[in-house]
C-alpha cells in the first residue's frame, strides 16, 4: 500500500475544527436575520471558510499543506476571539431549544439510507477515470497547487475541483485512502444538502413545502427508473438522444455533491440581503460563496451568476429597488469567475479526447450497463459480474 505523502502533522489541524464553526456561527449570524438562521446553513457557510481560504493561500505559497495550516488557523482564531467577545451568544446556542431538530436529523438521516451501500461499494461516473477524481486527489496529496493538467502537466487544471480539494484534506487529517475520502464526504454532503433544501423549499413555499422540495429533489424519477434494471439499454432515450438522467445521479457526479449545498446557500445569503444591517458584508459573504461554488461546480456557477443577474437587472428596472445596485455590484466583482467557469467546462476536452483509452471497468460503465438507473448500485453489481466473466473468457483465450 502507498503512504500518504502528506506531512504527518495535518491531523493536529483537527483541533482547530470547533473555532472554524464557531465562526460560521458568527458569520451566520451577521449575514442572516434572526428568524432566518436554521442550524443547517451553518455547516455549509463553515465549508466556505475552511475550503476558500485554503484555497487562495495555497494558490499563492504553492503548498496545499502550508496554505491549510495558515488559512485553517487564521479562521479558527477569529472564532476564537467571537468565543471570548461574546460568551452569552455563545451560551444561548448551546441552551437554545431547537424545535423539531430532532425530527429533521431523523428524516434526513432516513434519507441517507438508501445511498448508504452504493456509496460505500461502488465507483460512480468519472471517479476512477484518467485525470479524474481518484488522480486528481492523489495529485492534491503530494502537496503542490494548484492541481496541474494530468494530459499536459505543464498547464494548470482549469476545471472544477472543490470536492478534489475537499477530499484531498480530509486525507490529511484522518490518514484514510483515496476512495475513502471520496465515501465519507459523499455521505457527509448528502444529509447537509437534504436539509438545506428543506430550508429552501421552506424560504419560497411555506413550512409544509419544505420536506416535499428535499424529497422530490433527491428522490424524484430514481426509484422507477429501477423497474428497467435488467433490460438490453438501461438509459432513458427519446429519438436516440439520452434523456437527462434525475438528480440522484447527477449527486454522484462529485462536483455536484459539493455544488448544490453552496448553490442553497448563495440563494438564501441572495434572499437574506435586504434583511441585514450590514449590506456590505452580506454582499462580500455572497460573493465568496459564489467563488467557491465556481471552484466546485462551473456549470452550475455560471448558470446561478446569469440567473441571480438576470432577476437584479429586472428589480432595477421596473421596481427601482436600491438593494438590487448592491447585489450586481457583487456579481460584477464575480464577473471575471465567470469566464473563468466557461473555460473550466471546456478546458478537459481536449485531453479526453486524445485519451480515449480508459481502464477496463471504465470501459464497462461507458457501454450502458453501469449507467442510470444502475447508479443505486444493481446495475453496477451486474456490471462487476460481466466484467469477472469477461476476465475468465479472456484468460482461457490465451
Amino acid at each position: 500500500m502507498i503512504k500518504n505523502p502528506q506531512p504527518d502533522w495535518l491531523p493536529l489541524l483537527l483541533l482547530a475544527l470547533p473555532c472554524i464553526a464557531f465562526a460560521a456561527c458568527s458569520l451566520n449570524a451577521a449575514i442572516f436575520p434572526v428568524r432566518g438562521q436554521p442550524l443547517c446553513i451553518i455547516p455549509v457557510i463553515g465549508m466556505v471558510l475552511a475550503l476558500l481560504p485554503t484555497h487562495i493561500l495555497a494558490s499563492i505559497t504553492g503548498s496545499l499543506s502550508i496554505g491549510l495550516a495558515v488559512a485553517w488557523t487564521m479562521i479558527a482564531l477569529t472564532g476564537y476571539a467571537w468565543i471570548v467577545s461574546r460568551p452569552r451568544t455563545v451560551r444561548a446556542l448551546f441552551f437554545h431549544e431547537y424545535p423539531e431538530l430532532s425530527r429533521r436529523l431523523a428524516i434526513a438521516g432516513l434519507a441517507t439510507i438508501p445511498i448508504i451501500l452504493p456509496t460505500i461499494l461502488l465507483n460512480f461516473h468519472d471517479e476512477t477515470y484518467f485525470n479524474q477524481h481518484h488522480a486528481i486527489i492523489a495529485h492534491l496529496q503530494n502537496g503542490a497547487y494548484p492541481p496541474r493538467y494530468l494530459y499536459e502537466p505543464s498547464s494548470l487544471l482549469r476545471y472544477h475541483y472543490g470536492f478534489d480539494l475537499a477530499a484531498a484534506i480530509v486525507t490529511g487529517l484522518l490518514r484514510i485512502r483515496v476512495d475513502q475520502a471520496i465515501d465519507l464526504l459523499t455521505l457527509a454532503l448528502w444529509p447537509l444538502m437534504f436539509l438545506l433544501l428543506w430550508r429552501l423549499g421552506e424560504h419560497f413555499g411555506g413550512v409544509k413545502a419544505g420536506l416535499f422540495v428535499s424529497l422530490m429533489v433527491c428522490f424524484a424519477e430514481g426509484w422507477p427508473a429501477l423497474a428497467r434494471f435488467g433490460s438490453v439499454c438501461p438509459r432513458c432515450a427519446a429519438n436516440g438522444l439520452d434523456v437527462n438522467p434525475p438528480f440522484i445521479s447527477y449527486y454522484f457526479q462529485h462536483p455536484w455533491s459539493i455544488g448544490v449545498p453552496i448553490f442553497c446557500l448563495v440563494v438564501l445569503q441572495r434572499a437574506s440581503v435586504p434583511l441585514v444591517r450590514n449590506k456590505f458584508l452580506g454582499v462580500a459573504a455572497l460573493v465568496f460563496s459564489l467563488a467557491l461554488l465556481s471552484l466546485s461546480q462551473a456549470v452550475l456557477f455560471v448558470m446561478t451568476v446569469i440567473a441571480i443577474g438576470l432577476a437584479e437587472v429586472w428589480n432595477l428596472a421596473r421596481y427601482r429597488h436600491g438593494q438590487a445596485v448592491v447585489v450586481l455590484l457583487g456579481l460584477g466583482i464575480s464577473d471575471c469567475q465567470v469566464a473563468r467557469g466557461i473555460l473550466r467546462f471546456r478546458a478537459v476536452s481536449a485531453g479526453w479526447r486524445a485519451t480515449r483509452r480508459k481502464p477496463p471497468s471504465t470501459k464497462l460503465c461507458r457501454s450502458g450497463r453501469c449507467s442510470w438507473p444502475n447508479t443505486m448500485g444493481l446495475g453496477k453489481l451486474r456490471c462487476a459480474v460481466d466484467f469477472r466473466q469477461r476476465r475468465i473468457v479472456s484468460r482461457k483465450m490465451r
